[in-house]
């Protein structure tokens, strides 16, 4: 495997062998990022065959699709230097089940997560103060979530398509949910809202 970095950003990401033969060596899929790494550039790692991937201190933005159709991603392990994710990061990686995002982190752009149809579990950071669109949407495999407190705003089909998605907790904070924001969640039966 091998990075090209220019000035600090995660430009490129290249492995070797073929998909093929990665996809019979999962276990060896993992990666950790150089420590001299501050940013993780747009599509750095696009369709990249790693299972997992551990992002070093330092690393404080990640990058439009840098991580998108990884399909074989399951582990994402994210320091509490990060404060950006960018727009459709980490869309399509279906194998995805956990992410516990720092609260470092005070941006996470439109369709981050879009179609991780794998995620069960997602825990979002302290200090955002707006849920952007399709932030969620098709995240089939989500089951509960809570929006923490300070955000302000849910956008348009955040949460579009989270089909198992059964309870939400809402904070007091949230003063508009735009259209579609929970369309197509056929088994939401519980929505929490403090006094």
């Amino acid at each position: 495997m091998s990075f090209t970095i220019k000035n600090g950003t995660i430009v490129h990401y290249e492995e070797s062998g073929t998909l093929e033969k990665l996809k019979l060596k999962k276990a060896q899929d993992a990666v950790s990022t150089p420590a001299k790494a501050t940013r993780i550039g747009d599509e750095a790692f696009l369709s990249a065959g790693l299972t997992r991937i551990s992002l070093t201190a330092g690393v404080t933005d990640i990058g439009d699709k840098a991580f998108s159709l990884c399909r074989n991603l399951q582990s994402v392990s994210l320091p509490d230097t990060v404060e950006h994710i960018g727009k459709s990061a980490f869309d399509g990686c279906i194998e995805l089940r956990a992410l516990s995002i720092p609260d470092s982190v005070t941006s996470v752009k439109a369709w981050a997560f879009h179609g991780c149809t794998g995620l069960s579990q997602l825990k979002l950071p302290a200090h955002l103060t707006r849920i952007e669109r399709g932030l969620c949407s098709d995240c089939k495999s989500l089951t509960e979530l809570i929006i923490p407190p300070g955000i302000t705003s849910i956008g348009m089909r955040a949460f579009e398509g989270c089909s198992s998605l059964k309870r939400i907790t809402l904070p007091a904070t949230v003063q508009s949910i735009e259209p579609e924001a929970f369309a197509d969640c056929a088994e939401l039966v519980h929505i929490d809202i403090p006094n």
